[in-house]
């Protein structure tokens, strides 16, 4: 097969000869001004409604270089929207920017908002349906009308003097071809969300929009930012009623008009810690705010600004660990701890010199822990001496998960921690508690072995000394109580109540004194004794006599069915808690048909 041969082509450009000049142009491209605008002022924002906040921070910016406390009024219906403001009023570089796309009299200011000179053209994005936009505004010490009429080519304006003197600035008026009822309220929506980002007074049909409250507001811990960022932050406690509800969000403002929202982490990443989650609002000017704030670059600007707040609440974190030791609060406890069980890769096998970073050591010397059998507070470093020291350490959630350890006079202290997540210290064992008991009462009988094994409980310390008290020793309010008990037990209702049970029904009950205290009451040998040593047995002895017999039952009946001193041989223990309420109900019962009597 043939293939074409390429002809080469030798061309001289120096042999061809320059004429005379057909065109010459300044710019190369003609440009259609009807599209150009009209496809400019529908791609300024994917959302037309934020063209309305273009103008209020168009009214904010008139105020710089002022020392008038920004103010703005907005009005909006279905047939115009009209923003006033009492600021410098308008120059003729305004003016010109206004009509000039792309040009700005604000470009590298500082203490703008607008920079791009488009936010004006945006209200003309054809889903508002705009027709008209009059400006009457101070210029060189005079007042004038600007008025933009939107036709079919384009864009007019006109320029009147106006006589007499306004009491405002500056008022632009955007008049709309009767817009739906649902684009009004959209706007509205859009309006409210964007003011309560702005630290000025701001008024909307009448009605106080700003988000002044929230510069305003003030927490108990919280960091303010002065200098190139400014703005407040608080530390995040979600047990806290005020904070429940809150988003754990930074709201991030560039000339204190909201750009975005970042969720609290990317502030405080680090490789070691992770820091109590947090809220607020920060404002830094020189974020890269690109399309009149719509968007903003998260370049090296960005990068910067995230790394200065990483390191100013890095500081206060480090602060909040030494004021601990201070004031014992219990709110600042919880949001170390938040952070202390945030932070499992830092603190997993815990051994003081394995720690790097200095907010992680700060914490590891704060006293943010607590004992469930002791008084006082224990940092992290303190905990592991302590274990260290016995070789192995004593954990729990719950304070009936440790009445062993109370009926055999153990004393060092048991760590309250959640019985998901218990302390891990290296090279020494950690036991929580919570574990000797399964989901339905009974005792783990394996976890049991194993600290008998490890010499944590010692069996011959959990014996029951039992005390029978006599009559004759009784007052007369300890015999009055007594009795009500055992009338209780003649109830025929409570019989069969024991009877269906499956147990005997002719138990006797007495008062006695047992040691260890911590127990309300016990069963032993068929008698049923109850703890007139124990407070809350107490208490109710000697509160109303007889009378409180009757509402110490579910109380009798609790103790006995968890009762673990004689856990292999109760016959109550498999009844649980369904015991209580069942006699309570018995008893309730009589009471109702005695009454009735």
């Amino acid at each position: 097969m043939n293939r074409p041969k390429l002809t080469q082509t030798i061309s001289n450009l120096e042999l061809l000869a320059q004429g005379r000049i057909l065109e010459e142009r300044t710019f190369m491209f003609d440009v259609d001004r009807v599209k150009a605008f009209q496809k400019l002022a529908a791609k300024q924002f994917k959302e037309p409604n934020l063209a309305l906040r273009e103008l209020v921070s168009n009214s904010l910016d008139s105020y710089v270089g002022t020392n008038k406390r920004q103010k703005v009024e907005i009005t909006l219906s279905d047939a115009y929207f009209e923003v006033i403001d009492w600021g410098m009023g308008f120059t003729e570089d305004k003016i010109e920017c206004l009509r000039t796309l792309g040009q700005s009299d604000k470009r590298g200011e500082r203490g703008y908002i607008g920079r791009f000179g488009i936010g004006f053209a945006s209200i003309f994005h054809p889903d508002l349906r705009v027709k008209r936009v009059i400006g009457d505004t101070k210029v060189n010490g005079n007042y004038e009308r600007l008025e933009f009429v939107v036709q079919s080519t384009g864009v007019t304006l006109k320029r009147y003097d106006l006589i007499g003197t306004p009491s405002f600035s500056t008022r632009i008026r955007a008049d709309f071809q009767a817009l739906p009822y649902d684009q009004v309220h959209n706007m509205t929506k859009t309006l409210r969300e964007e003011a309560k980002y702005m630290n000025a007074d701001i008024k909307l049909n009448g009605e106080n929009i700003s988000g002044k409250e929230i510069f305003q507001q003030e927490r108990k811990y919280m960091l303010n930012f002065k200098g190139e960022i400014t703005g407040r932050i608080c530390f995040f406690n979600n047990n806290d009623d005020e904070e429940r509800e809150t988003r754990e969000h930074v709201t991030i403002l560039s000339h204190n008009v909201y750009v975005g929202s970042q969720y609290c982490e990317f502030f405080h990443r680090t490789r070691d810690l992770n820091l109590p989650s947090f809220f607020g609002f920060l404002n830094y000017d020189n974020l890269n705010v690109i399309t009149s704030r719509n968007d903003f670059r998260k370049d090296e600007k960005y990068e910067a600004f995230a790394g200065e707040v990483r390191k100013q609440v890095r500081k206060k974190f480090r602060e909040l660990c030494k004021e601990i030791s201070r004031t014992k609060d219990s709110k600042l406890r919880e949001i170390l701890m938040n952070s202390f069980y945030g932070s499992e890769r830092q603190f997993r096998k815990y051994i003081p010199k394995n720690i790097k970073d200095s907010c992680a050591k700060a914490l590891a010397d704060a006293p943010i822990f607590t004992a469930i059998n002791q008084r006082g507070a224990f940092s992290l470093r303190q905990i592991y001496e302590i274990a260290k020291k016995q070789g192995y350490l004593l954990c729990a959630a719950d304070e009936g998960a440790i009445e062993l350890m109370e009926m055999q006079g153990y004393t060092a202290p048991i760590i309250r921690t959640p019985s998901y997540s218990p302390l891990s210290l290296k090279r020494i064992k950690t036991f929580q508690l919570d574990k000797l008991y399964t989901a339905d009462g009974q005792v783990n009988e394996k976890f049991y072995q194993e600290l008998i094994k490890r010499g944590i409980i010692n069996p011959d310390k959990l014996k029951t000394e039992i005390k029978t008290a006599s009559p004759k020793t009784m007052p007369e309010n300890e015999r009055i109580f007594l009795s009500g008990l055992r009338e209780i037990l003649k109830s025929p209702r409570v019989k069969k109540i024991l009877a269906d049970s499956g147990l005997d029904t002719n138990y006797t009950i007495n008062l006695a004194d047992i040691s260890p205290v911590g127990v309300a009451a016990c069963y032993n040998s068929g008698n049923i004794f109850v703890n007139r040593r124990n407070p809350l047995s107490a208490q109710y002895i000697m509160e109303r006599g007889g009378d409180t017999a009757i509402f110490y039952l579910p109380i009798l009946a609790h103790e006995l069915s968890h009762n673990v001193l004689t856990r292999h041989d109760n016959p109550f223990y498999a009844m649980a808690d369904g015991l209580s309420s069942k006699l309570a109900l018995a008893v309730a019962e009589d009471i109702a048909e005695q009454s009735s009597k």
